[in-house]
């Protein structure tokens, strides 16, 4: 939060399922946003950070819609930060081809973070200077956000040394 706050930066954090219901929301009469409003609302913050991805159905429309939102933010160069359970090969069945080659574009990175479910236990996971490592570090669930905080600082690490080159 110390670094979005420093850089001014709006971030977006938002489950996978409920970023779907927002947009489908639209749809009923009596909505107060269009479904462009709703889309444009997860296309705008600086960093769009989606959860649970894999909870929703994985159906052709819910395919078409986050890739309307990862596409307009891959044209835009705005970093978008995915949370899953499932394993990489799983990915597609709820992102769909063409969202995970605009993730894999530009040297995106699948982060593999290997503990069981943080409800129950603590977890490990390993991050030196945004790359995997072989040593483990052992950390309790609720420095989940630190790991947020570290991606971004890493995201914004990243786009310095682009303007440098």
């Amino acid at each position: 939060n110390e670094i979005i706050t420093k850089q001014a930066k709006s971030v977006l954090f938002r489950s996978c399922l409920k970023a779907i219901r927002t947009i489908k929301d639209t749809y009923r009469k009596t909505s107060k946003i269009s479904e462009q409003q709703a889309i444009n609302a997860f296309i705008s913050p600086d960093l769009l950070i989606l959860d649970e991805i894999g909870v929703q159905l994985g159906t052709d429309h819910e395919k078409n819609i986050l890739f309307e939102i990862i596409n307009e933010r891959y044209e835009e160069m705005k970093p978008t930060i995915l949370i899953s359970n499932l394993q990489p090969n799983e990915l597609n069945n709820f992102l769909g081809t063409r969202v995970l080659d605009r993730l894999k574009e530009n040297e995106g990175k699948i982060l593999k973070f290997v503990w069981d479910s943080y409800r129950s236990c603590e977890c490990y996971f390993s991050y030196n200077r945004g790359r995997l490592d072989e040593d483990t570090e052992q950390v309790h669930p609720r420095y989940l956000r630190k790991v947020i905080d570290n991606a971004i600082y890493f995201l914004q690490e990243l786009k310095d040394m682009e303007k440098d080159e």
